[in-house]
C-alpha cells in the first residue's frame, strides 16, 4: 500500500509556473530523471491539444522524486521543432526552459484541467505506489503570445504526498433554491 511519508506538497495554480518551479519556490529540492526524450509518432490526443496533423512530435517521460521518492511522473509533447533540442539540454531543463530559453517560444497562458485516477500496472511500479492506489491526473495545454497551443502535459502525481490549490474571489452569485431529488417509489 501507500503511506504519506512526510508533509503535503501543496501547488498553488493561481499563477503559471513549471512543475519543477513551483516545488523550488518552496524551498524543495525536487530530484528528476529524464526517462524518455526525443520523436514519437504524434498519438491522438496529443495531436488533438497541440491542434497539429504533424507525423512526429517530441515526447518527453521525466520522473520526480523529494528525497529519493518519487513523487509525479510527467509525459510531455513538444512541437516537432524541439528535436533540436539534445539529451543533455533536456535533462537540464524543464519543459517551459525548453520552449522559452532553448526554442525561443515564450509562454503566455495555459489551461488545467485535475482528474483522478488509480495508478495501475504502468504507473504504480514507476511512482512506487500500490496499482490500486490513488493519482491525481493534471493535464496541462500551454500557449504562446500568438494563441498556438506549444506544449501538451499530462503530470501523474501520488495524491497522498501533493494537491493543488487554487484561490477563488467574489461576488458570490447564489442561487435562489434548489431542487429536491424525487424519491423512488
Amino acid at each position: 500500500g501507500t503511506f504519506a511519508a512526510g508533509p503535503v506538497v501543496r501547488h498553488e495554480l493561481k499563477n503559471l509556473k513549471g512543475f519543477y518551479d513551483e516545488l523550488v519556490s518552496q524551498g524543495l529540492n525536487p530530484e528528476t530523471k529524464l526517462l524518455h526524450f526525443g520523436p514519437i509518432e504524434t498519438p491522438k490526443e496529443a495531436g488533438r491539444a497541440l491542434k497539429t496533423t504533424d507525423a512526429k512530435v517530441v515526447f518527453l517521460k521525466r520522473l520526480y522524486s523529494l528525497d529519493g521518492v518519487p513523487i509525479a511522473l510527467a509525459c510531455t509533447y513538444l512541437p516537432a521543432i524541439a528535436a533540436k533540442v539534445s539529451w543533455e539540454e533536456a535533462v537540464r531543463h524543464p519543459s517551459y526552459a525548453i520552449l522559452e530559453t532553448l526554442l525561443g517560444i515564450r509562454i503566455a497562458e495555459a489551461e488545467v484541467s485535475i482528474r483522478g485516477r488509480l495508478a495501475g500496472r504502468e504507473l504504480g511500479p514507476i511512482l512506487k505506489v500500490a496499482q490500486s492506489a490513488p493519482l491525481l491526473v493534471l493535464e496541462r495545454t500551454s500557449f504562446c503570445d500568438a494563441g498556438t497551443p506549444r506544449e501538451f502535459t499530462q503530470f501523474y502525481v501520488n495524491s497522498e504526498t501533493y494537491e493543488f490549490t487554487l484561490s477563488a474571489s467574489g461576488p458570490l452569485p447564489i442561487s435562489p433554491s434548489i431542487k429536491e431529488i424525487a424519491a423512488a417509489s
